[in-house]
């Protein structure tokens, strides 16, 4: 893998409906990145670990509480929960809520989820703290 390769942004995506994955895909613009599909949560922290990572979403449902704990080990990535919540879910949704993650509820954000997660992801937020650091040249 090539440096350029490995310094172009991605958000990895877990989550194990197809509506949901091509959602984000979807509306996630290529000049932002690229989104990958992962097929297990061992897959998007094998991403964590080897390249620039914009955002993470996963199903909660399908973790088996092992990514809750993905914020608190990467706090400067912003993580999303895209799951269907159910009137029971409370629970699931306080937990998310604690560990920091932002909820996305499936079936009603499928149709804006890539292009939000895309307003809010790491690189946004770096070139956010950078809009007032000083320019070359200057001083």
């Amino acid at each position: 893998m090539t440096a350029a390769a490995t310094a172009y942004p991605v958000v990895p995506v877990f989550h194990p409906r197809r509506e949901a994955r091509r959602a984000i895909k979807r509306g996630y613009p290529r000049s932002a990145g690229s989104v990958r599909l992962c097929r297990s949560l061992q897959a998007v922290e094998r991403l964590l670990a080897q390249r620039l990572v914009d955002a993470v979403v996963i199903d909660v449902r399908h973790c088996d509480g092992e990514g809750l704990a993905l914020p608190a080990r990467f706090p400067r990535i912003p993580m999303y929960a895209l799951s269907a919540v159910r009137p029971d879910d409370g629970a699931l949704l306080e937990s998310c809520r604690d560990a920091g993650f932002c909820v996305l509820v499936e079936g009603v954000d499928n149709a804006v989820a890539g292009e939000w997660i895309a307003a809010r992801t790491a690189q946004v937020a770096r070139r956010a703290a950078l809009a007032d650091a000083p320019t070359r040249g200057v001083g």
